[in-house]
């Protein structure tokens, strides 16, 4: 027990004085910070200055293009949104004009031509895509028929 006894006494001797070497080195500093002469901070005029620091220094260029890029990504995906929702309301017209057609005239035959000659009736710009139109009706008439015999 006595060398136990003596072993944590060294510890606590060693950790007293490792302490007061602490509160000196701190006390130094604080007198020394307040003898510096105080500066002053420097400000930016504004958030993004830069101030060139030497002659061969020199700022790095920005990229160009870098903003008619993305005005022009936004006007795609604007004229994007615009043709997707027009096709969304052609499709949602064909869908009525087959489903009036089919309550008018309960054959598919009869439903199909409605609908082919809904896709004929389309101006010299949306003709284009009446192929991949004809073919949209066809499933959605297929669809009506196959909910109707349920």
């Amino acid at each position: 027990d006595d060398a136990g006894l003596a072993a944590l006494k060294a510890q606590v001797a060693s950790l007293e004085s490792t302490l007061r070497d602490l509160r000196e080195a701190s006390l130094r500093r604080q007198q020394t910070a307040a003898a510096a002469p105080k500066r002053a901070l420097r400000r930016a005029t504004t958030a993004l200055e830069r101030r060139d620091t030497g002659v061969e220094s020199k700022r790095r260029p920005k990229p160009e293009g870098s903003a008619k890029g993305f005005y022009d990504r936004v006007l795609q995906r604007r004229a994007t949104r615009a043709e997707e929702a027009a096709a969304a309301a052609d499709n949602a017209a064909a869908t009525a004009a087959i489903t009036a057609a089919a309550a008018k005239q309960p054959g598919l035959h009869e439903t199909i031509a409605a609908a082919l000659e809904h896709a004929e009736d389309l101006s010299p710009e949306e003709a284009d895509s009446a192929g991949e139109l004809k073919t949209r009706i066809q499933r959605r008439v297929t669809a009506i028929e196959e909910s109707a015999e349920d």
